[in-house]
């Protein structure tokens, strides 16, 4: 499995006598190669790639092996946040939290859905990093979006991921 926008690689190997070529049939996706035995690139697009990989050294039948190159999307590893408490005279707790991605191609830019809101006094950093002071009690759903920055496709486009958070603030 590689992931969309990232870096990565696969090394195939094949036994034998001499040594075998190793070819390969298929269709890879945008931004991967296959050379000397290995499977490497940054994938543009999620999706399930069929490949069949032929090693063969000139004496006797070559060895075929299908299987299936997967490219996941970006996704959002962050599941729950932590709870807080309201910021006042007699309790000066601040609330952060940092959220955390994978996929794409860091460095990523986070930011709430449209129509979405922190509880009051807290803010989302571009960062992902959640923090402020809290000022009113409650269970608080929201849903936030991040971005790479750096996927370079043509036509334009960045890789993406969405999830529903809650904090809750006592």
């Amino acid at each position: 499995t590689f992931i969309a926008g990232a870096v990565s690689t696969f090394t195939v190997t094949s036994t034998g006598y001499p040594a075998a070529t190793l070819l390969e049939m298929g269709s890879l996706p945008s931004g991967v190669i296959f050379a000397s035995g290995v499977l490497s690139g940054r994938p543009t697009v999620a999706g399930i790639y069929p490949i069949t990989l032929i090693a063969s050294n000139g004496i006797g039948t070559a060895a075929v092996q299908s299987f299936t190159l997967t490219v996941a999307a970006m996704s959002i590893n962050t599941a729950s946040l932590p709870s807080g408490s309201v910021y006042s005279k007699s309790n000066k707790v601040t609330y952060s939290a940092t959220l955390a991605a994978s996929g794409g191609n860091p460095p990523y830019k986070w930011s709430l859905a449209s129509g979405t809101s922190l509880p009051p006094g807290l803010k989302l950093s571009a960062t992902g990093v959640i923090s402020g002071k809290a000022t009113e009690a409650g269970t608080y759903t929201f849903t936030v979006e991040v971005v790479d920055t750096k996927t370079k496709t043509k036509p334009a486009t960045q890789n993406k991921a969405i999830a529903k958070l809650r904090i809750t603030i006592a």
